[in-house]
């Protein structure tokens, strides 16, 4: 019998003088008990049934003694530590990058001291997932058997899991206009409801509209969010309203699992017959680097002259709340053409709104404006300015490791807006960097392969320069990558499928051929602990337990970043999994 108390049968052959030779592979050391049974002179049984065989010198895994959170865990604050200690020191071993924390998307952070395993999520577990999954809080802890060793260079006998609960999450519950809505009108107010009430968290100011810079005004009640634009939308534009995973948070801190988007595009302007309004600007809405001695002109589709309300045309400056022009507007019409001109000047490095109320004008029949008008402009001689972008906004057939740099006027620092810099649609941290005037992006994989659009948005005060000043703006730039990125086609047993046989194999589908990749080793059936027999065949990866698979349990299929690469060498970008249960006893 082993030290486990397991029976192994051995082998034995007569010889030819009539003793007896005894074979048995006893691959651990430890110490072994021989239980034999002879038949015939019951003096050898007597003497001989049992014997311990020392083997080698006994040692003794790497074992894990406690970690936190512990299993099952419930209600975890989003901002967790997870730690393991084990029983001796510890280093880091050949699996030390495969360590896991599924449901996780975050980088990251793993340290090690003394016999203390440390592992922080980037931003922590509040921003991993996405805001409007309720799943996503159950998260599970994956340690490869080899991932750390002892001084000896011991490993675990196995590799180490553990599930625990995040505090119920923060989610959307619902948003009127719906996601994807069309013809929204241009005043329509944004209306973002939660599961529970919420208040202003710390990246409250970064909630923003990720397509223009048109300011929001941002109001909560209960649990219920409100975005309305300052002025108007864009009229027959598309919409893209950001809200970061801390924008708001429930009234005992905890955050959305991510960042949640919606996105709606606009009515277009009125336009029928008979109808006043306005045909263009100038500046027009969301205009940059306007001069600080620009008169702005409003163009009417037909001749116009003062309305009721002409007296309340207006010129604000905006920077959170509104402040009226505090020189002189002179406003006059000619034609078809209102004129206003600001006598003393704009103010530089500004964000300026133009309105004309509904009524200022009215045409030669006497019908007024019928819908208030509102443009916006910012003005030049900021002293913080973006020269360049790599790649520079529209281009194509882009590289899915290419870096993206920003250059500025002068040299920068990250700035308070510095966490919330995101090149959308890509999920995964980002790696930001700043080298003099130089703000470079890298992903921490790769762009996503043939994107429609990767969008790059810079906060306003995501950088400052030396003497704290920050852009304007929002900056705003995007690029198409190009290629295919290897993905995941299908499964067999499908996601979720109950009821699987013990004897069954799993297979994955691509979408092109594969071959194994640097992390082909660390491909899991967690819960099953037997030999796992895999083959790669065109398109397929095939895992084939030579044990039978143990009956009524939920396994946990963990294909890992890197394990499976096309054919051509590009590596499989990010972790894939999914879970079957196999039929009961």
């Amino acid at each position: 019998m082993d030290p486990d108390g397991q029976s192994t049968t051995a082998n034995t052959t007569t010889t030819a003088n009539g003793s007896y030779s005894l074979t048995v592979s006893i691959p651990i050391p430890g110490t072994y008990t021989l239980q034999t049974s002879f038949s015939g002179d019951s003096s050898y049984a007597s003497s001989y049934a049992s014997l311990s065989i020392p083997v080698g010198s006994a040692t003794s895994s790497l074992t894990v003694t406690s970690v936190s959170p512990s299993e099952e865990a419930m209600n975890v604050p989003v901002n967790t530590t997870v730690t393991l200690t084990f029983g001796n020191n510890i280093q880091p071993g050949p699996g030390f990058n495969d360590i896991r924390l599924f449901n996780c998307f975050a980088g990251l952070n793993k340290t090690i001291s003394g016999n203390v395993l440390t592992i922080t999520p980037v931003g922590g577990l509040a921003a991993t997932e996405e805001g409007t999954s309720v799943y996503g809080a159950h998260i599970g802890l994956w340690v490869p058997a080899n991932a750390v060793t002892d001084t000896n260079n011991d490993t675990m006998a196995s590799g180490f899991y553990s599930e625990f609960t995040v505090a119920t999450p923060l989610y959307v519950v619902n948003v009127n206009p719906a996601d994807g809505s069309s013809q929204v009108a241009v005043n329509q107010s944004i209306v973002v409801t939660f599961n529970t009430a919420i208040e202003a968290g710390p990246g409250f100011s970064n909630i923003f509209n990720g397509n223009t810079w048109v300011p929001i005004n941002k109001t909560i009640s209960g649990d219920t969010l409100t975005l309305t634009p300052v002025g108007t939308w864009l009229s027959d534009s598309s919409q893209f309203v950001i809200i970061p995973p801390n924008g708001v948070t429930t009234l005992n801190g905890t955050a959305m699992m991510g960042e949640w988007d919606t996105s709606f595009s606009t009515a277009s302007s009125p336009a029928s017959s008979g109808t006043l309004y306005v045909t263009s600007a100038d500046p027009w809405s969301t205009a940059t680097n306007v001069s600080t001695s620009a008169q702005i002109t409003i163009t009417f589709n037909q001749n116009v002259k003062a309305g009721p309300t002409f007296s309340d045309i207006s010129v604000s400056s905006y920077n959170g709340t509104f402040t009226d022009y505090s020189g002189s507007l002179v406003t006059t019409i000619s034609g078809n053409t209102l004129t206003i001109n600001p006598v003393a000047g704009l103010t530089p490095s500004s964000i300026y709104t133009v309105t004309i109320p509904a009524g200022a004008v009215s045409d030669s029949a006497g019908n007024n404006l019928a819908t208030e008008f509102n443009s916006f402009f910012a003005t030049a001689g900021q002293t913080l300015q973006i020269t360049a972008v790599n790649p520079p906004n529209g281009a194509t057939d882009v590289s899915v490791n290419q870096t993206i740099s920003v250059t500025f006027n002068t040299a920068i620092k990250p700035g308070p807006g510095f966490n919330y810099i995101r090149v959308y649609d890509y999920m995964g941290p980002l790696i930001k960097t700043i080298s003099g005037n130089t703000l470079f992006i890298q992903p921490s994989g790769e762009w996503l392969y043939n994107d429609p659009q990767c969008w790059i948005v810079i906060p306003s005060n995501a950088v400052v320069d030396s003497s704290g000043n920050s852009l304007t703006l929002i900056f705003g730039s995007s690029f198409l990558t190009t290629g295919q990125q290897l993905s995941v086609n299908s499964t067999n047993p499908s996601a979720g499928a109950s009821n699987v046989p013990v004897n069954q194999s799993i297979s994955v589908t691509f979408n092109m051929a594969i071959q194994p990749g640097a992390g082909f080793g660390d491909i899991q059936v967690l819960g099953y602990n037997g030999p796992l027999y895999m083959t790669v065949s065109g398109n397929t990866l095939t895992m084939t337990p030579l044990e039978n698979l143990p009956q009524g349990i939920m396994l946990h299929v963990f294909v890992p970043a890197g394990s499976i690469e096309s054919s051509a060498g590009a590596p499989m970008p990010a972790d894939y999994d999914f879970y079957v249960t196999t039929v009961g006893s």
